[in-house]
């Protein structure tokens, strides 16, 4: 069964490529964004080989 995906929001004046954040129907979330290749950065996040990091603008988490 494929999964529904609704855009919640985004920041996006050309409407082609720009940050987002997408809903899944299984409760779950996928975000759009700038891929974070500093080493310093990643460094600091410490994350597993099989994660990545994105940026997104503060305007896309109003809640935050």
């Amino acid at each position: 069964m494929d999964k529904k995906i609704k855009k919640l929001r985004d920041a996006c004046p050309n409407g082609i490529d720009c940050p987002r954040i997408y809903e899944i129907d299984d409760d779950t979330l996928i975000v759009q964004g700038s891929l974070v290749t500093d080493p310093t950065i990643l460094g600091q996040l410490g994350l597993p080989e099989h994660e990545t990091a994105v940026r997104v603008p503060r305007s896309l988490l109003p809640e935050i």
